[in-house]
């Protein structure tokens, strides 16, 4: 689920594991975003999520390590990849490549 403040502006953004995003004012994002709603096994070395795919019920379940923050009046450029629990601030400028 993505929340989105006033006056930011954002391509599609590909949700993957139903990430919680917060997105501040005045933000604006480039395309390609991809967000992470958990991303790693607590009990495996594995990332690929075999229960939520429909294997075994023993598999253990994927955990999140919290909602994604995106501060006010940031830039997220294009092809940009952000895993669960992280908070960017205020102001900031996330290039790539």
């Amino acid at each position: 689920m993505i929340y989105q403040d006033k006056h930011s502006y954002h391509n599609l953004i590909d949700q993957r594991f139903n990430p919680e995003v917060h997105i501040g004012k005045f933000s604006s994002i480039g395309a390609g975003l991809v967000v992470y709603g958990s991303a790693q096994h607590p009990q495996t070395i594995s990332t690929y999520p075999f229960r939520e795919k429909g294997w075994s019920e023993e598999y253990p379940a994927t955990h999140s390590r919290g909602k994604i923050l995106i501060g006010n009046d940031t830039w997220i450029g294009e092809d940009v990849t952000i895993l669960d629990g992280v908070k960017i601030g205020d102001g900031c400028i996330i290039g790539t490549k």
